[in-house]
């Protein structure tokens, strides 16, 4: 019994805690309504599409069905294209069991994609609902249509179930709403349009009404904006656009806009770069009047998706030139609140080398750890770029190869945190890569003293034996200069019955010479000095011309003198 009222008291006290983080919320400072926006380039496909549908897999990878591969804008392709945000790889599922180009698309609650209409390579209106299953990589189908559309606009409402407005009919512009009900398999009818279009985008509000933006009819486009309400079926009118606009990106973001990007103002969508938009534009909900642009996209006829996040992702597309390659992913959020993100390694100005770890860390008003921070995911970008996403948490560590840049590259890295709200925060360190780490350069520095240590006991010993050297010829100089001193002494008494008694001192001063010799030729091996060896050749020289003298004199004293003239 003591063990299920512990635990009831431990449910109640967490019923408390939680309880007391909702007032919190409740009293917190609201954030500020500036609305925040940003676009990254992400990476390229391997091939350019215009005219496709992209959905975002549970496993954060993006998918691309049918649609364009060349700007003849010729036969629709069956290809799935699979774009990973993470890593700017391109792989391939498996084609399509109909290639067709502008159908709709939307994610079933499994995670599977809901390939829905669309027209083939024979220009057919399909009714065709091709089912992708990214798990299996494999196809299957629902129950079809009640007729055939392209250009119509799919939304998954807050009921689950897949609405389908307007489109292109075989006979014209559609003002259907066809209701798919995932479960059942079975498609109905709801309210009709209140203007029949193609090529418009619909979104799910916060309110849980569906709004539909933009679309054309003949070659007129258009700036109307109109709510569904699945609950009551019925339509009404909302702001309209600044500008008619169709085959463009609608998103409802989490900080209370609605986003159109792009689009253009026919219906052809092939249409030239001077009917395609290059702005984006936006609309506050909360009782905004008007429609408000800034600049970020020239595009038309993209692949459109959004990750659980609320980031929206542009693929592909159309410039009124060329299909594209380009993946952007597009931040909606708030600039203002309380949250704050660190990078605490590595720090700002730091020199990096090798596979870096980057970790960041959110701290708040809550503190760290908090319940607030369970629901933040992060990304972190290396000059802007994409390098990986990671899910909630309150701290992230990322791995960042610096192996294959420049030595002495600078880089920007930024970590942005999302919050479970819509808000958006962000830090960034600048570092210069280095292709040696300093325990690498110590090391290096240490084999270079140990590399100096080796020739400086080397030359040591060489000196030790020149010393030894030198020193035997030293020796030797100060014999030979003793021995020329008695020589001069002898000289000056010198008859010629001491001739024999001069040579035998010569015979001696010839072998000190030859010793002198032998001790030059060793300093000549060992040493390393030229200055030194012709010093003691110099001292050689001089010896030779005292014994040239000594032996000249010696010849001249050593004759008989002529007898005097008489």
């Amino acid at each position: 019994m003591s063990y299920h009222v512990s635990v009831n008291k431990i449910g109640a006290a967490v019923l408390v805690f939680i309880m007391g983080v909702a007032a919190l919320a409740a009293i917190a400072p609201s954030a500020s309504a500036d609305p925040y926006e940003n676009s990254t380039l992400l990476g390229n496909m391997a091939v350019p599409r215009a005219g496709a549908v992209a959905g975002m897999g549970l496993d954060g990878k993006i998918y691309v069905f049918g649609g364009y591969a060349d700007s003849g804008w010729g036969t629709p392709v069956s290809t799935v294209v699979i774009f990973d945000p993470t890593t700017a790889e391109t792989t391939y599922g498996t084609p399509m069991p109909t290639g067709c180009a502008v159908p709709a698309i939307a994610r079933a609650t499994n995670g599977s994609f809901l390939l829905i209409g669309g027209y083939n390579v024979t220009y057919n209106v399909l009714a065709t609902v091709q089912i992708y299953n990214p798990v299996t990589n494999s196809w299957s189908s629902a129950t079809a249509m009640p007729k055939g559309l392209y250009w119509e606009a799919a939304c998954v409402g807050a009921d689950s179930r897949v609405y389908v407005f307007g489109g292109r009919e075989s006979g014209g512009p559609g003002n259907s709403t066809l209701i798919f009900d995932q479960v059942s398999n079975t498609w109905s009818y709801g309210q009709d349009l209140m203007t029949s279009r193609w090529g418009a985008s619909a979104v799910l509000t916060s309110s849980g009404s569906i709004m539909l933006v933009g679309g054309a009819i003949g070659s007129q486009a258009f700036d109307l904006v109109e709510l569904y309400s699945p609950r009551s079926n019925s339509w009404s009118y909302s702001v309209n656009l600044t500008m008619p606009r169709a085959h463009g990106g609608a998103i409802a973001a989490r900080n209370g806009h609605v986003y159109y990007l792009g689009g253009q103002n026919v219906w052809q969508i092939n249409s030239g770069p001077s009917n395609i938009y290059s702005d984006v534009e936006r609309l506050d909900l909360a009782g905004g009047t008007a429609w408000e642009t800034f600049a970020g996209l020239h595009l038309a006829s993209f692949g459109f998706c959004v990750d659980a996040y609320g980031r929206a992702y542009v693929v592909g597309g159309w410039d009124g030139s060329s299909l594209q390659t380009t993946v952007y992913m597009w931040l909606f959020s708030e600039i203002s609140n309380p949250y704050q993100v660190v990078i605490t390694t590595p720090a700002d100005g730091s020199v990096v080398s090798d596979v870096v770890t980057v970790h960041a860390e959110i701290i708040n008003w809550m503190g760290s750890g908090s319940i607030w921070n369970a629901y933040m995911g992060a990304d972190l970008l290396v000059d802007g770029v994409l390098l990986e996403s990671q899910t909630s948490g309150w701290s992230w560590s990322f791995l960042w190869d610096t192996t294959a840049l420049a030595d002495g590259s600078v880089h920007t890295l930024t970590v942005r945190g999302y919050h479970w709200d819509g808000k958006i925060v962000e830090a960034s360190v600048v570092v210069t890569v280095s292709d040696l780490s300093v325990e690498k350069k110590v090391a290096a520095i240490e084999q270079q003293l140990a590399d100096v240590q080796t020739q400086l006991a080397d030359l040591q010993a060489q000196l030790d034996v020149q010393d030894t050297n030198l020193t035997a010829v030293r020796a030797q100089a100060a014999a030979l200069q003793a021995q020329i001193t008695a020589l001069q002494a002898q000289l000056v008494a010198m008859d010629s019955s001491q001739t024999s008694t001069l040579n035998a001192t010569l015979a001696d001063l010839q072998e000190q010479l030859n010793a002198l010799q032998d001790q030059l030729d060793k300093v000549k091996t060992t040493s390393d000095s030229g200055s030194m060896w012709g010093m003691v050749n110099m001292i050689l020289v001089i010896i030779v011309i005292v014994l040239l003298a000594l032996m000249f004199v010696m010849g001249r004293k050593g004759k008989t003198p002529a007898p005097p003239a008489t």
